[in-house]
């Protein structure tokens, strides 16, 4: 089976309400539920998605993921980080 086959199984298994996106209390389900994902795949993912390899998840990080979708607004990419930032430090 084929990376991307396996991507999409995931991505439909953790999207619960099959509405194309997975909202941050999906991902938090999925990643405490060790039949989606294991502490491997989780520390996989954030390394992914931390492009300057800090150690965090930055604004410009998920900014360089969206790329030119229609998903990269700088200013919902601020408000999500503000909701999930417990220590107002910005990452």
């Amino acid at each position: 089976m084929g990376i991307s086959v396996q991507c999409d199984k995931l991505f439909d298994s953790i999207d619960q309400d099959q509405n194309g996106e997975i909202s941050y209390l999906e991902f938090l389900a999925a990643a405490m539920d060790k039949n989606h994902l294991s502490m491997k795949q989780l520390e996989d993912a954030f390394k992914l998605m931390d492009v300057d390899g800090n150690g965090f998840l930055e604004q410009e990080d998920f900014e360089q993921i969206l790329g030119d979708s229609k998903f990269n607004n700088a200013n919902e990419i601020r408000n999500m980080l503000a909701n999930a930032d417990m220590d107002g430090d910005g990452r």
